[in-house]
C-alpha cells in the first residue's frame, strides 16, 4: 500500500524533530540541530501557509515528545497519577507546546515566494516561535536549538546576542543546507548567507576568549551547599527535621565565608513554621560575618499567598520572590478549571504567586546580588 505523500512527510518531520534534542546536553551532537531544522526548511519551502503550519507542528511534536518526555516521570511518579492518565497529560502538554511554537509559521504567506527570501524568513520565524514560547504562561524556555552551540565556536556570540541569536545562526545554517539540497546554491543571497554563517562561526572563536566581566572590588569567598535529598522525601513532614539538620551539618565548617548559598526550596517549610531555626541561622551569620542566601517557600499573612523565595540572612536580611514560575509545577494555569481534575495539579507548592516585577537586589555589605531561581 502506498503511503500518501502528506503522511510520509509528516512522519519524516516528526522523526527529525525527535532527533533535535540529541544536539543538546548531555549528548551534545550539535550537528543534529542543523540537520533536523534543515529537514523542516526543506519540506516547507514553496508550500501553502496551512501546510507549512501543519509541518511545523509535526516537527515540534517530535521535538517535545522526545525532549520533554521526562514530564511523564514527573507526573506519574511525583504527581501520583496512574500511567495512562500521565501519558495522556504528557501528550496533550507536548501538543500544546507544538501548536504554540509553530504559530509564527502562519506568517509564511507574507514571505515572497522565492527561495532566497526563505533563507532569512525561516530562521526569523523559528526564533520568533522560541521567543513566544519563552513568555507564554510565564514561559517554557526548554529545547532552544541555540543551546546546542554553547560549547562550539558559535557559543562565543552568546554574551553579545544571547540564546536567540545562537538559535538564529543555527536556523540560518539549516536553511542554507536545505537550499543546497534543493540545488539553489547559485543565487547571490545563498552565497552571502553562507559566507555570513562562515564568518559568524570563525569569529565566534576569538569571542570565546574575551573576558566579558571584570572584578568590581575585592573577591568574595563563596560556598555552595547541595544536599542530596530524594524528591519523594522533600515535602514529607517526617523528613523536615532531618533535612534541616543535614543543611546545618553541611554548612557548619563554612561559617566565616562571605557568602553561603543553599539551593532553591532548600528549607521545606514557610518561615512561620520554623522561627527558631531561622533565628539560629541569623545568629550564626551575624557572629561569623557571613551572609546566607537560601531558597524557601514563603507565605504572606496579609494576602494569603505563597511565593517561591530567596531569603538573605545576616547583616542585610532581605527577600526575593520568583517571577518566572513553572506552569503546572509552581502554579496551575486556568487554575479554577484544572485544580482538582487530577492529583498532579495538587502537588505540594504548586500554588505559588509571581513576585513583583521590580524588586530590590539582595546585598552583601555594599554589593548588590542579582537573583535567579531555577526554571
Amino acid at each position: 500500500m502506498k503511503i500518501p505523500r502528506a503522511v510520509r512527510e509528516s512522519g519524516i518531520l516528526f522523526v527529525f524533530g525527535a532527533l533535535a534534542p540529541f544536539a543538546l546536553a548531555p549528548y551534545d551532537i550539535w550537528p543534529l540541530a542543523i540537520v533536523s531544522l534543515a529537514a523542516l526548511c526543506y519540506y516547507i519551502t514553496e508550500k501553502t501557509t496551512n501546510s507549512v503550519y501543519f509541518s511545523a507542528v509535526c516537527f515540534n511534536l517530535g521535538l517535545f515528545l522526545s525532549g520533554v518526555s521526562w514530564l511523564y516521570i514527573s507526573i506519574h511518579e511525583h504527581g501520583f497519577v496512574v500511567a495512562p492518565l500521565a501519558l495522556i497529560a504528557t501528550l496533550l502538554f507536548c501538543a500544546f507546546l507544538s501548536v504554540v511554537s509553530s504559530l509564527p509559521f502562519f506568517a509564511w504567506s507574507l514571505v515572497p515566494q522565492n527561495r532566497s527570501w526563505t533563507l532569512l524568513a525561516f530562521p526569523a520565524l523559528w526564533v520568533l516561535g522560541e521567543w513566544l514560547r519563552s513568555w507564554l504562561l510565564t514561559g517554557f524556555p526548554w529545547l532552544f536549538v541555540g543551546y546546542s552551540h554553547l560549547s562550539t565556536w558559535v557559543g562565543g556570540w552568546a554574551p553579545i546576542g544571547g540564546i536567540f541569536w545562537l538559535s538564529f545562526i543555527t536556523a540560518m545554517a539549516a536553511a542554507c543546507g536545505a537550499h543546497a539540497l534543493q540545488g539553489s546554491t547559485r543565487s547571490l543571497v545563498w552565497r552571502r548567507c553562507t559566507a555570513a554563517i562562515a564568518v559568524l562561526i570563525v569569529s565566534g572563536y576569538p569571542l570565546q576568549h574575551i573576558r566579558w566581566t571584570q572584578l568590581d572590588g575585592p573577591e568574595l569567598s563563596v560556598t555552595l551547599i547541595q544536599p542530596n535529598i530524594p524528591q519523594g522525601e522533600k515535602w514529607s513532614a517526617r523528613s523536615q527535621r532531618i533535612i534541616l539538620e543535614k543543611m546545618n551539618a553541611q554548612s557548619l565548617t563554612h561559617w566565616g565565608q562571605d557568602l553561603i548559598v543553599w539551593p532553591e526550596a532548600a528549607i521545606p517549610a514557610v518561615p512561620q513554621r520554623i522561627p527558631a531555626f531561622l533565628e539560629e541561622l541569623k545568629r550564626r551569620a551575624l557572629k561569623s560575618n557571613t551572609t546566607l542566601i537560601t531558597g524557601i517557600p514563603t507565605f504572606d499573612d496579609k494576602t494569603n499567598q505563597f511565593y517561591n523565595s530567596l531569603l538573605s540572612i545576616g547583616a542585610n536580611s532581605a527577600q526575593y520572590n520568583k517571577t518566572r514560575l513553572v506552569p503546572f509545577g509552581e502554579y496551575v494555569p486556568l487554575e479554577d478549571t484544572l485544580r482538582g481534575v487530577m492529583s498532579f495539579f495538587d502537588l505540594p507548592m504548586s500554588n505559588f504567586v509571581r513576585g513583583a516585577a521590580e524588586q530590590p537586589l539582595l546585598r552583601i555589605d555594599d554589593r548588590g546580588i542579582a537573583t535567579a531561581i531555577c526554571y
